[in-house]
């Protein structure tokens, strides 16, 4: 599986570069960056896209539409982001980027309408279906996707992830299944799964992304590589070694900056891990 590090570029992006210039690069790195933090000049984006570039010798590039999150809550302009302005960013830099994702409304004949749309432009999207949507809109995307990608939805609106969820995704790996016979050339990408223990253990797609690692600061909870595996350690239980070399335990629980520059560098290293090694193998959550 490959993976992709959810980026916020209004916050993580300047602690991203300053692990990286205490730690040095990692080898491997995907970012997968949402469309309405893409609405700056061609200046900033470059600027943004190579600072990125800085965090790794080897670095991929994912797009999510964003447009619900464009619509109703990032945009900075009076007018919502549309279609046809999605189609003209993509068609101006959806080069930079290994996957880019279809215009996707939270609505499956919206989504299906706007990806037919972008797909007979000739922009080479990826359709992306939820979950709770009709297993035969699946299908349809995978036999016209133009990319060999579909993209699986919805894991956000989950909230808590847990064990109860596991019929969900033991259903969900059997249609999949089922729909690999048809299309076997067909990839998935799962969007926002997160780490999440319970999905990736039912169904490992050939792709993800996840803020997870970057955004777990919020609950006292640092993601992390230790004996070669991906752990989740909570503040309490943290031990020297699990910090980074030359970080005191006393002065990361008391240095909320530096915390953010540890969780950073700490995310690059599980986006590597996982980057080279093709899968998780998550060690005993602490």
């Amino acid at each position: 599986m490959r993976f992709y590090l959810g980026v916020s570029v209004w916050g993580n992006i300047g602690y991203l570069i300053k692990g990286v210039a205490r730690w040095g690069r990692v080898k491997v790195a995907r970012f997968f960056l949402c469309y309405p933090y893409l609405q700056w000049s061609e200046r900033t984006l470059w600027r943004t896209l190579n600072q990125l570039r800085l965090c790794a010798e080897r670095v991929g590039f994912g797009l999510d539409s964003g447009a619900f999150v464009g619509r109703v809550k990032l945009n900075r302009k009076k007018t919502p982001p549309t279609l046809n302005d999605y189609a003209t960013f993509l068609k101006d830099y959806g080069g930079l980027f290994e996957l880019a994702t279809s215009w996707d409304y939270g609505d499956a004949d919206e989504s299906l309408r706007a990806f037919l749309k972008l797909r007979d432009m000739g922009l080479r999207v990826v359709p992306v279906w939820r979950l709770g949507d009709d297993p035969k809109l699946l299908r349809l995307y995978c036999r016209e996707t133009p990319t060999g990608w579909v993209a699986i939805g919805g894991f956000g609106m989950l909230g808590r992830h847990n064990a109860k969820m596991t019929p969900l995704f033991v259903a969900l790996k059997d249609l999949i299944d089922a729909i690999k016979v048809e299309f076997p050339e067909v990839k998935f990408h799962a969007l926002g799964c997160g780490l999440n223990t319970t999905l990736l253990r039912i169904w490992t797609p050939d792709s993800a992304d996840s803020t997870t690692p970057l955004q777990s600061q919020r609950y006292g909870l640092l993601v992390h590589i230790k004996d070669g595996q991906v752990r989740r350690t909570w503040y309490r239980n943290l031990k020297p070694d699990d910090l980074p070399d030359g970080v005191e335990m006393l002065k990361f629980k008391v240095d909320s900056k530096l915390r953010s520059v540890v969780h950073a560098w700490c995310a690059l290293k599980v986006a590597e891990h996982i980057n080279l090694k093709g899968a998780i193998d998550f060690g005993t959550d602490e």
